[in-house]
């Protein structure tokens, strides 16, 4: 089981870092980035027997060209921060499958790229979300123009705060690691 989580580890940190550089690459080279916007735009009637009293579509996930190049930066900064993130779980989980498969769990690195990956989880989602955020504004206020309405697209994005609270249970993680490396050195050879 463990040389399946192991190669899964590995196989996704690949797959990610090709697949993002490689959207990247069409991206930049094509001129069109993919962003989503908040939206509250209601919902078209509906054509069946079903009825719909009231709805709204609360994001739009759009394909844009023709934008600023502070919108291109943040939004690729953005997804490069993700695949950092992305990378560093999927390193951190093949040294501990890697440590567990040589029957050495607790070891100074991986209690190190554990913690690396707590404050990755914390700070380069909140990061990546808040570059992408950024990028959002500058796309929603060039979609926008100069009109003197209502703004169609919102000034507005979302942070999920589930992958800060995973990087706070990751460095405790971290911190049990560091006692069973302890534990590991004080028992080692009395067996």
């Amino acid at each position: 089981m463990l040389w399946l989580v192991f190669i899964a580890a590995i196989i996704t940190g690949t797959s990610a870092l090709i697949l993002t550089v490689v959207s990247i690459a069409i991206q930049l080279s094509s001129g069109q980035y993919s962003v989503t916007l908040n939206a509250e735009t209601p919902v078209p009637d509906s054509f069946g027997t079903a009825l719909i009293n009231t709805g709204t579509f609360t994001s739009a996930n759009l394909l844009v060209s023709d934008i600023t190049p502070a919108a291109v930066t943040f939004l690729i900064a953005g997804r490069l921060i993700s695949l950092l993130t992305t990378l560093t779980i999927a390193v951190s989980v093949t040294l501990l499958s890697w440590g567990n498969l040589r029957g050495h769990p607790f070891r100074p690195p991986i209690t190190r790229s554990f913690i690396i990956l707590g404050a990755t989880l914390m700070i380069g989602s909140l990061l990546s979300q808040a570059l992408n955020g950024f990028g959002g504004w500058f796309v929603a206020e060039q979609l926008n123009g100069t009109r003197n309405v209502d703004y169609y697209w919102p000034f507005s994005f979302n942070i999920t705060t589930t992958p800060i609270i995973a990087g706070v249970i990751v460095l405790v993680i971290a911190l049990t690691f560091e006692t069973g490396e302890r534990i590991q050195r004080d028992t080692e050879g009395l067996i």
